[in-house]
């Protein structure tokens, strides 16, 4: 049994190295900072909230052997994504500032990183439907407001 489990650790270890290695850097350093968190969190919640963000960029990480979202080349200012990361991004920053808050207020808020905040606000990042629940919260609206295409 006990062979079993260092394999399946090994192979674990194996697919957490290949996603990490292909995320974008400023995915890699929010990871890092997640980390980090991890040993700072003060209780079962705020470890959940970590752990919630940690999981949603992983799984935006691309899969080399099939991506599970376009690589960020195919992204472009101009393409549906972009255009989508753009209204989002002007939505959440528009709300934020009305709302009088900065980056880092908004994004202890809503349990992201600054810098995620940031990169969903720039249109560099185009947020699952998670993160717009937890950014909706943190700014007192409706999830529609951030997400035309949601319910």
């Amino acid at each position: 049994m006990l062979t079993n489990d260092r394999q399946m650790i090994g192979v674990a270890v194996e697919v957490l190295v290949d996603r990490i290695q292909a995320l974008p850097r400023a995915d890699r350093n929010d990871l890092s900072e997640l980390i980090q968190g991890l040993f700072d969190a003060n209780d079962d919640e705020e470890i959940e909230s970590i752990r919630r963000t940690m999981l949603e960029i992983m799984t935006n990480a691309p899969v080399r052997s099939r991506p599970m979202v376009p690589p960020p080349e195919d992204v472009t200012p101009d393409s549906e994504a972009g255009k989508l990361a753009r209204h989002i991004g002007q939505t959440v920053r528009g709300l934020r500032e009305k709302a009088g808050m900065t980056q880092a207020a908004l994004a202890e808020k809503s349990g992201l990183t600054q810098s995620h905040v940031s990169r969903i606000e720039t249109g560099a990042h185009c947020p699952n439907h998670l993160t717009m629940r937890k950014l909706a919260e943190a700014l007192g609206v409706e999830v529609r407001i951030l997400d035309p295409y949601g319910d």
